[in-house]
């Protein structure tokens, strides 16, 4: 700019018109100069963006250098079949957008195409994703059309998956229950619940087949397993087993714990090992359990409160860490039994010890693997971790 004003001083020109000294030729080269300097710089991931066949995702540039600090929004390319619109807050699903703002939704169509990495996986931070389906959307700006930038989108084959959660439960007879689905690698979630299998003379119901969560309850003892079926793709699909104990709900609503009640039985169905842990008990402490590390799938450790005066629940001065996988049908639990009254027996990591190779990290005292569950009053970690809230599910 310095050197454009010291030539524009040098040119001996200017128009007079009724007195006054028109510097338009000084403001008609300012402005081109300015414009030179506009750039559009696209917010964009380094491996560009890969999306699904129907979704949609918003993208935005930085505008330097410009006044209006506008964009036309645009498909530049495609490739494979693939299509693309724009939503702004003006107008939904139109193929550009002129003078719109710095931020735009891209709305891909249906048309899919496969994602792929060429290179090895030792090229791990240099590859680079490819697909046979391409959309190329150009953000040109208003105040020099001939600086833009461009996003490529990756248009990747959908891989629906679902899931459930939790993958086995337990439940008194006529106590509800809640799960909950997953869809992932898909732009539809929804799907239907179903019950595909229960014991002889079942009476499962659910609350609702449609919604993500649903409510199961169910008074005939036994096994019941629910389905979560992909409306996208019925052929993916995902199971969750609740287990209906002979118990009844007990008589109180919540323990004196402040907890719901949980059921702690041993499901007939189990074919790991039945461990019980407490005063009188086969184990009388944790630590006294065969090695956790050699616990088999479909393994229940059960540690019971012994106390009669409802005022002292048993208390275990361990560390315990369950070592082994469980499976979604073979599930490692780790529960209390409560009294009578509901009091829940304690797991209290001051003083504690445990099993030779146990960690003692405060942070690591409450390990469950996966596909185990955990329902005890209190398990509380040395003094430099935080105390779990009573009735913490692990």
């Amino acid at each position: 700019m310095r050197n454009s004003s010291k030539f524009l001083s040098n040119v001996k020109f200017r128009i007079i018109t009724n007195g006054f000294v028109s510097f338009g030729f000084l403001i008609l080269f300012l402005s081109a100069s300015l414009a030179a300097q506009v750039a559009v710089i696209p917010s964009a991931p380094r491996y560009n963006i890969q999306v699904l066949p129907g979704s949609t995702r918003q993208i935005n540039v930085n505008i330097t250098g410009g006044s209006l600090n506008t964009v036309n929004w645009s498909v530049l390319s495609t490739t494979g079949g693939a299509s693309a619109t724009f939503t702004t807050p003006a107008a939904a699903d139109v193929s550009a957008v002129n003078a719109g703002l710095p931020t735009v939704q891209v709305n891909i169509g249906p048309g899919t195409g496969n994602c792929t990495i060429p290179q090895p996986a030792s090229a791990m931070g240099k590859y680079a994703v490819t697909s046979t389906a391409t959309v190329t959307v150009e953000a040109q700006s208003v105040d020099d059309p001939t600086k833009s930038g461009t996003f490529l989108f990756n248009i990747c084959a959908k891989t629906t998956t679902v899931m459930i959660a939790p993958a086995y439960q337990q439940a008194f007879m006529g106590q509800h229950r809640t799960l909950q689905s997953w869809v992932s690698g898909d732009t539809d979630e929804t799907g239907t619940w179903s019950i595909v299998a229960e014991p002889s003379g079942g009476d499962g119901v659910l609350a609702d087949t449609t919604n993500r969560d649903t409510d199961f309850v169910a008074t005939v003892t036994g096994r019941y397993t629910l389905e979560y079926t992909s409306n996208s793709n019925p052929l993916k699909s995902a199971t969750a087993i609740v287990y209906v104990s002979p118990n009844p709900m007990p008589a109180y609503v919540a323990t004196p714990n402040k907890t719901e009640p949980r059921e702690c039985y041993v499901d007939p169905a189990f074919t790991g090992g039945d461990y019980e842990v407490g005063a009188g008990k086969e184990y009388p402490s944790l630590e006294s359990t065969p090695a956790a590390n050699s616990l088999r799938p479909g393994s229940i450790i059960r540690v019971w409160n012994t106390d009669t005066t409802g005022t002292n629940p048993s208390t275990y001065h361990e560390y315990y860490q369950i070592a082994s996988t469980g499976t979604p049908t073979q599930p490692m639990i780790l529960c209390g039994v409560p009294d009578s009254l509901g009091n829940l027996p304690v797991i209290d990591g001051s003083n504690a010890t445990g099993q030779a190779g146990i960690s003692t990290d405060p942070q690591r005292v409450r390990e469950l693997s996966r596909y185990g569950q955990a329902d005890m009053a209190e398990v509380r970690p040395t003094a430099t971790g935080n105390a779990a809230r009573p009735g913490h599910r692990m």
